[in-house]
């Protein structure tokens, strides 16, 4: 998918690392994030614009997917005592 590798770098994580669900996540919760905002947008009887709907709802979701840091396994390997 082309735009996993960039929201993979937005969120923090290794855009090369397709183990990492969290960028898929987002990408995958941005229509139910437009349906929420129609829905809230055609049921109101003094509706808002919908960009401020949308916007309110995207909001929501940028709370919940603060980036954070990635954390690696160390690299090195430890040796025993004695062995350098």
């Amino acid at each position: 998918m082309l735009l996993r590798p960039e929201m993979a770098r937005r969120l923090g994580a290794d855009p090369a690392d397709d183990s990492d669900p969290r960028a898929q996540a987002v990408i995958a919760a941005a229509p139910g994030c437009v349906e929420a905002a129609l829905t809230t947008w055609t049921s109101t009887a003094r509706p808002q614009a919908l960009s401020k709907v949308l916007d309110l709802v995207m909001e929501a979701m940028s709370t919940l997917v603060a980036p954070t840091p990635v954390t690696r396994p160390s690299s090195r390997r430890t040796t025993r005592k004695g062995n350098a």
